[in-house]
């Protein structure tokens, strides 16, 4: 199922991190707007799950992330608004987990860090 934004006021309400359509658990993808800014997440038994994307109001991805069971699980790419790559990084079970890399609008490396079970473990700036 495909929702819209327009339809949150008569069929969708949130109760925690829980989506809910007509009182039961949404499972599908729900779209909505707000201030420009579109915003596209899977959902499945109420949780997002699956790609989340976010994109900027001229229409380039902004920010594309995975979850499961409402935790974000896998890669999350984040984009300058001229479709630059910002940051990169990994989670496990909503804790960054891997390698977070950050570059400047231009696409150069400003950082690069590495994270175990949402704690920092090494860290490098970039040397210009």
């Amino acid at each position: 199922m495909i929702a819209s934004h327009s339809d949150i006021k008569t069929d969708f309400h949130h109760e925690e991190d829980l989506l809910y359509y007509c009182k039961s658990l949404f499972s599908g993808t729900f779209k909505s707007e707000n201030d420009g800014v579109l915003e596209e997440d899977q959902y499945q038994r109420g949780l997002r799950h699956g790609i989340q994307k976010t994109f900027f109001r001229n229409g380039n991805l902004k920010q594309a992330t995975m979850c499961t069971n409402g935790l974000k699980n896998g890669r999350s790419i984040e984009y300058y608004s001229c479709g630059a790559k910002k940051t990169n990084a990994s989670y496990t079970e909503g804790l960054l987990c891997g390698t977070l890399e950050e570059w400047d609008s231009s696409g150069v490396l400003k950082s690069r860090r590495t994270y175990f079970k949402g704690k920092l473990i090494a860290a490098k700036a970039a040397t210009y």
